[in-house]
């Protein structure tokens, strides 16, 4: 097992944000889908979209 660098936490804390900012932006479609009245297909691959991010983001805080 290699040791995290400063470079590999510089790294992760960068896919943190982007994976936090992600997170926010489907939460705001899902909102957006819902007012639209979007079809079932639509919302139901925006929440397997936004379970996948969630297991990214588990993945990233993992060390």
């Amino acid at each position: 097992m290699r040791d995290y660098t400063d470079n590999d936490d510089g790294v992760r804390t960068q896919l943190q944000g982007l994976i936090s900012e992600l997170q926010t932006d489907i939460e705001k479609v899902a909102v957006l889908l819902d007012q639209t009245q979007a079809s079932d297909d639509v919302k139901h691959l925006i929440a397997s979209i936004a379970d996948r991010l969630d297991g990214v983001a588990d993945l990233a805080d993992r060390r």
